[in-house]
């Protein structure tokens, strides 16, 4: 049967475009409502949502509502089915292309933290500070109120002393 692949397209088309809710992610058109949308008959639109599903694009949910018949014996009548369309990498025969393939991230900079200073240096850094400077913003400190500082600046008093 020629032209099934173009069917099959049509349908995929309707689907994504026409009928998916792309908010809730519902999908469940008719039959009826598909083959509008495609421009093809019933059979066909039966034959691609088949063909669909053998190449896992697209999947489905039957929805029944059960129900006792005349006869009184149980009976399912279809309402309408749950479809869902599949990610890319459950379709057969498609492989994801070397330039779209996501490149995987260096190791160092998967939650990596920046470098600190090395300890020493930052000891280094402050016994540069001349003495006098140290015992200045101390005092100043301690005039503000700040016992701690009052307690540097005894401390550094007496290093002047020592020296």
């Amino acid at each position: 049967m020629p032209g099934r692949g173009r069917a099959a397209l049509a349908v995929l088309r309707a689907m994504l475009f026409r009928f998916l809710n792309w908010r809730t992610g519902r999908l469940d058109p008719s039959y009826e409502g598909l083959a509008l949308a495609a421009g093809f008959c019933r059979a066909h639109i039966a034959e691609a949502l088949r063909q669909l599903r053998l190449l896992g694009i697209i999947g489905w949910h039957r929805r029944c509502q059960p129900s006792t018949g005349a006869d009184g014996r149980f009976e399912l009548h279809q309402e309408t089915n749950a479809y869902h369309i599949n990610p890319p990498s459950h379709w057969r025969g498609y492989d994801v292309p070397a330039a779209e393939a996501p490149s995987v991230p260096a190791p160092d900079t998967w939650g990596a933290a920046p470098p600190l200073p090395d300890l020493f240096d930052a000891i280094r850094a402050g016994a540069d500070v001349a003495l006098a400077d140290k015992l200045a913003m101390a005092e100043q400190d301690a005039a503000a109120g700040d016992p701690f500082a009052a307690t540097l600046a005894r401390h550094y008093r007496d290093r002047q002393g020592d020296g």
